[in-house]
């Protein structure tokens, strides 16, 4: 048998990576390109040992082996592609054969007696952000989208099966926020409260406070949660519409409609005394408009979800509306949801397919890799 390498996360960019080692081979290789900081550390089953990947004495990355067992060992680096490419390489060169997360999958399905669902789940638990998103994968084996496919394989309906596979995948889409998070970006007129508000919400100062509209210039981010979501939160420049030129004003402008495009949701905040309609920037978007600065009005707060980011009156109203809009309040751990690529792929086809048989090829895919 081969020893077999292969990228277990996704192909784009991002903040950790996975590299599986599979194979009578895999003890070897690993020994040979890994380093531990800790020069008595024992590459051993069960242990997870920090330390570098090491070429010719220069350190590629800083990485944390898992050893599972003798054959099988993952590797977590950071997720820069040039990264990934060089530590498959080292692999490569020391004898592991590369290949896709699919083909690995299928075999450790075969080596440990376990569908793919569960080897998928032990990966994608090291990668959750909240506690929340690891119950949800952990139990997605055994409670979730594991019986779901043994279910599924034994219809004979396929409009059925098609009508269930939608609810999976309208499902797994809020589960994302749960296990990987989402970016909300405050956005609203200048001065408005934005950044007092990011600061309420984080706990700490992360952004600069000033009665002086337009302090905030560029964007400034910080991470938070709120109950099982764990968030990037994004405080952007005050949209001004009045704006023109090439000043940096103007060029704060832009950056703010960037991250806007690119937010999971927006809050939009408008001082509770001067109340703004939203800008077409939001068109489109997913937006939870609040009126801020109650503290400072002498008449009741406009209708609608108001606010004092500066006394912290009102934040669990907002919090609890974060939840509802993403709709994981009350989010059921227990839901059958996809949460890998290749489930959603794999979903994807299924909701796609026409004819029984080929549903039950991918269903059986689902269950036991590459068939």
């Amino acid at each position: 048998m081969v020893t077999l390498a292969a990228q277990m996360t996704a192909s784009h960019p991002s903040a950790i990576a996975a590299i599986c080692l599979m194979g009578p081979d895999a003890h070897r290789i690993v020994t040979s390109i890994f380093k531990p900081a800790n020069p008595s550390a024992i590459l051993q089953p069960s242990a997870i040992v920090l330390g570098n990947i090491i070429e010719n004495d220069t350190v590629i990355d800083e990485v944390v082996v898992a050893c599972e067992n003798d054959n099988l060992f993952f590797i977590d680096c950071h997720g820069n592609s040039l990264i990934i490419e060089n530590i498959c390489r080292l692999a490569a060169r020391a004898g592991a054969t590369l290949t896709d997360p699919s083909h690995v999958i299928s075999e450790l399905s075969k080596s440990h007696n376990a569908d793919s669902v569960t080897i998928e789940a032990r990966l994608a638990q090291l990668k959750t952000q909240t506690v929340a998103g690891y119950k949800l994968i952990n139990n997605q084996p055994q409670l979730g989208l594991g019986p779901l496919l043994k279910t599924l394989q034994d219809s004979t309906d396929l409009d059925s099966i098609r009508s269930t596979v939608l609810n999976v995948l309208n499902d797994s889409a809020k589960a994302n926020y749960i296990i990987h998070g989402c970016r909300i970006v405050l956005a609203g007129p200048p001065n408005s409260g934005k950044s007092t508000l990011l600061n309420a919400l984080c706990g700490r100062p992360a952004s600069i406070v000033s009665e002086i509209a337009g302090t905030t210039r560029d964007y400034v981010t910080d991470t938070c949660s709120f109950g099982p979501l764990c968030a990037e939160l994004v405080d952007t420049a005050g949209i001004d519409i009045t704006l023109t030129g090439e000043n940096i004003d103007r060029q704060a402008q832009d950056f703010s409609k960037r991250m806007i495009d690119q937010a999971d949701l927006v809050i939009f905040v408008t001082d509770a005394a001067k109340p703004h309609t939203h800008p077409a920037v939001l068109a489109g978007k997913t937006v939870i408009h609040i009126f801020n600065k109650i503290d400072l009005l002498k008449n009741a707060p406009p209708a609608g979800l108001a606010i004092s980011a500066k006394t912290g009156q009102g934040l669990g109203l907002l919090t609890d509306a974060i939840l509802s809009t993403l709709k994981i309040k009350n989010f059921d751990l227990q839901t059958p949801v996809c949460f890998t690529n290749r489930q959603k792929r794999l979903f994807d086809d299924l909701r796609a397919c026409h004819s029984l048989p080929h549903a039950k090829q991918i269903i059986t895919e689902l269950l036991c890799g590459t068939v």
